[in-house]
């Protein structure tokens, strides 16, 4: 099972990512911090289940 997300800039500055297969959203100031929310934001959404391998969580950015 994979995920994936959309990741838009935001036009403040730092990035919002929006997963497109589960209810997971979450930010960033750069994408250091983007990556290290969406892992957080996993976890917490996978407790007590399967969570996915990061061969399967996908980002796809797109431009506003």
């Amino acid at each position: 099972m994979g995920l994936i997300f959309e990741v838009v800039a935001r036009e403040t500055g730092g990035y919002e990512a929006v997963c497109l297969t589960e209810y997971i959203r979450t930010g960033g100031a750069d994408l250091h911090e983007l990556h290290a929310n969406i892992n957080n934001e996993v976890d917490a959404c996978f407790t007590g289940r399967m969570r996915p391998r990061a061969s399967e969580i996908h980002l796809m950015f797109t431009r506003d």
